[in-house]
């Protein structure tokens, strides 16, 4: 559980003047993480509170009197409710600083996609929540506790400043927009992982990222997350002005939308704009990253994620921009040869395109696994990850001679050794060997019990045993994995048909 409870954001307080890279606070999202906080246990202060941080400490001085407020109880109504904190976070930044905490901005953009009825019902409990809210920052003496804090802030700002600036993120992206700006702020959100983009100002560059913990007194940052949503948040800053002046051109080929529609929605991209703007953020990322592995694998991610047009795209502007920045000074100029590209894609018969896209990710994914066997012993674990979101099945050989190399390099004491047992299970399940996926489950469960993947292990080693007609055993199995995991939905559905099959004999 993350123990950190504060979310800074937007021009409060900016951190380290010199450079480039900024960090800012804003005190609209840590109210609503401590509020977050208290709203995520039903048990008493104590528990709430990690005993070795001061600054914890501090926040259960001052708030936790409160957990029983009704800003606290209407949060737990609204996750139930399906709005998850990313949701609370945009609702936030449509609110003037508290203590007034008024509406700044409409919120019909926070409910694209959702149904009009479903929509006004979430905004009325919203607005309830903000009103409750008020009403928390007012009696708590909010304010004053976060004027308190600014050393504090101060203090675990300076080493990701540092350590961002060391990693050489805004660089290379400069390098390949061709465009720098003045300065770019990051605002800290420490409860919440991933990144949104607030407020662009001129020659600004505000965002969000944040740590998974904090052990200590301080957060530990967890920077091989991280890199990637920076560099993502300053793309969009740089790429959004860029297709909103493009726009005419860019929609033209709006129909390429039409056939992805549904799995861009289902990850918050609501338009062709909006999908625009993504596909050329990855270009632009995965673009200025070395190229290998594991560049290789991110574009093919992304394209399984939906991002279909993606390597037409990287193509163009490794064939076209690239090698010809003397015409192309900006990325900006470049972007009417891609709006025209992508119109001319718009003219081919959907289904041909998507089969000319099927034949490159299959002779992409067949690549990457023979480079992936050649370099096997140099793999990390996040190179194991990215490989299992390709095509296992077609390819279970070259995976397990993967999977093996890996764990050949590392000691059993090693939970990565056991998580890539676990995948090497999978395979041999998908290779039909029945026999040897199962002895591989229970040596994974017999040394990993209480690991990251066992309630998964149960479920394969119950579907191992549904397929050979052992159904109680299976039965069994199961009902074991939804002990470990009940939202395990999986096991829940295997156990449902294993029932109504086992009804009908």
């Amino acid at each position: 559980m993350r123990k950190l409870m504060f979310a800074l954001l937007f021009c409060s307080l900016i951190l380290a003047q010199s450079g480039k890279l900024n960090i800012t606070f804003d005190p609209r999202v840590e109210l609503l993480g401590i509020v977050e906080i208290l709203a995520q246990h039903e048990s008493s202060a104590d528990k709430i509170f990690s005993a070795d941080n001061q600054y914890l400490q501090s926040v259960e001085n001052s708030f936790s009197k409160f957990k029983n407020h009704p800003a606290v109880d209407e949060l737990k109504k609204l996750h139930l409710n399906g709005m998850n904190t990313d949701l609370l976070v945009k609702f936030m930044l449509h609110l003037s600083a508290p203590p007034k905490l008024e509406l700044k901005y409409p919120l019909n953009d926070l409910f694209t996609g959702i149904p009009e009825d479903e929509a006004g019902e979430k905004k009325n409990m919203l607005i309830s929540w903000l009103n409750n809210v008020r009403d928390f920052s007012e009696k708590s003496g909010f304010i004053k506790f976060y004027d308190q804090k600014s050393e504090f802030y101060q203090e675990i700002g300076m080493p990701l400043i540092k350590t961002l600036e060391a990693m050489d993120i805004i660089p290379p992206l400069e390098k390949f927009f061709g465009i720098s700006k003045n300065e770019y702020n990051l605002i800290l959100t420490p409860l919440f992982m991933g990144g949104y983009t607030a407020e662009i100002e001129e020659d600004k560059c505000f965002l969000i990222i944040g740590p998974t913990r904090n052990e200590d007194n301080l957060p530990h940052f967890c920077l091989h997350r991280t890199p990637p949503y920076v560099r993502q948040q300053f793309a969009y800053f740089f790429i959004q002005p860029m297709v909103d002046n493009h726009w005419e051109a860019f929609s033209k080929s709006s129909t390429l939308f039409h056939p992805i529609d549904d799995i861009m929605r289902k990850q918050g991209i609501p338009d062709w704009k909006n999908c625009v703007y993504w596909h050329l953020i990855y270009a632009a990322v995965n673009t200025a990253k070395e190229n290998g592995l594991q560049r290789e694998l991110d574009i093919i991610s992304n394209v399984k994620f939906g991002f279909i047009y993606l390597l037409e795209i990287m193509d163009l502007i490794e064939i076209s921009y690239l090698t010809n920045r003397d015409k192309y000074d900006t990325f900006a100029n470049f972007l009417p040869t891609i709006a025209r590209h992508l119109e001319d894609i718009s003219n081919i018969p959907s289904d041909d395109f998507s089969d000319r896209i099927s034949a490159r990710v299959t002779a992409t994914t067949s690549d990457l696994w023979k480079s992936a066997e050649e370099n096997c012993k140099k793999l990390s674990y996040s190179d194991i990850t990215l490989l299992l979101s390709l095509d296992i099945q077609s390819y279970p050989k070259q995976a397990e001679n993967v999977f093996r190399c890996f764990m050949g390099t590392h000691s059993r004491d090693d939970e990565h050794y056991w998580m890539t047992q676990y995948q090497l299970g999978k395979v041999k399940y998908f290779q039909g060997e029945l026999d040897s996926a199962e002895q591989i489950f229970n040596q994974y469960l017999k040394y990993q019990p209480q690991g990251e993947m066992a309630s998964g292990a149960f479920w394969r080693l119950g579907q191992i045993k549904q397929q050979k007609g052992n159904y109680n055993e299976a039965k069994q199995l199961y009902e074991h994995a939804l002990r470990i995991d009940p939202n395990l939905l999986q096991a829940k559905n295997s156990l449902n048909e294993l029932l109504e099959i086992m009804e009908k004999e």
